[in-house]
Formats: structure tokens, C-alpha cells, sequence
């Protein structure tokens, strides 16, 4: 079995190093989602939790479970902090692997763009043997006429 030719084998492996980007990609989508889900859900239970305290405020309540509701609300102020600079690091790396895969896409492009031409030359230097060998066949069946 004849080796892989350099290129092909280039080409392989920016294929693969391709596949790889658009797989880290769709996984940052995903993290992206999941984060902000996670996000959203936070900041509703803020919501609901503030409402449920301004209703027994409304209708009185004792110092201590107000103070109880407030530090619980802060627990939530900081868990929504810690979410969203997870979603922000999730950003960060959805652009890193978006720019990843520009470069896998350019690298996978030139090669493939390489290998058409060295193929099209390929072509050019067979047709004009080719060529050749049927101006060479030509040649020697002609029968030469020699002036009389």
C-alpha cells in the first residue's frame, strides 16, 4: 500500500482539527444555554422571593424572619453574580471557539485548495504526454512520401 502524500495527509488533519472546532463549538453553545437557563431561573426566584417578603412585610411580620428573608435574598444577589460571570466565561469561550474554527476552516480551505491545483497540473502534464505518445503513433504510421 503506497504512503499518504503530504498533502493528503495535511488535509486529513485539518479536517479532523476542523471537526474538533465545530464540536467545541456546539459544546460552548450548549454551556451557554445551560448558563443562562440557570441564570434565568435564579433571578425568578429572586423575583418570587421579594414578592413573598413584600406581602408578609404587608401584612407584619417579626424582625427575625425579615432579617431571615434578606440574608437569603443576598445569598440569591450573590449566587446571580456567580452566574453570570458564568455566563460571561461561557461567552468568552464560545468566541474563542468560533475564532478556532475561522482558522480551522482557512487552514482546511487552503489545503483543499492546494491539492485542486496540484491535481489540475497533474491533469496538464498527462494530457501533453498524452499528447505525445498519439503525435508519436501518428508519426510512424504516416508513410513518409519522399519528392519523386
Amino acid at each position: 500500500m503506497a504512503s499518504p502524500r503530504p498533502l493528503d495527509m495535511l488535509l486529513r488533519l485539518a479536517r479532523e482539527k476542523y471537526d474538533g472546532c465545530a464540536k467545541a463549538v456546539a459544546a460552548s453553545n450548549l454551556l451557554i444555554e445551560n448558563a443562562k437557563r440557570q441564570l434565568t431561573l435564579l433571578q425568578e426566584y429572586r423575583y418570587d422571593y421579594l414578592n413573598r417578603l413584600q406581602g408578609h412585610m404587608a401584612s407584619g411580620m417579626i424582625a427575625s424572619d425579615c432579617q431571615n428573608y434578606q440574608q437569603f435574598i443576598a445569598t440569591l444577589d450573590g449566587a446571580i453574580g456567580q452566574q453570570s460571570m458564568v455566563c460571561h466565561q461561557a461567552e468568552e469561550k464560545l468566541s474563542a471557539a468560533r475564532q478556532a474554527l475561522k482558522m480551522a476552516h482557512h487552514r482546511l480551505s487552503a489545503y483543499d485548495a492546494l491539492i485542486k491545483r496540484e491535481r489540475a497540473a497533474q491533469i496538464v502534464v498527462r494530457n501533453r504526454v498524452d499528447q505525445r505518445i498519439c503525435d508519436e503513433l501518428a508519426s510512424k504510421r504516416s508513410p513518409n512520401f519522399a519528392p519523386v
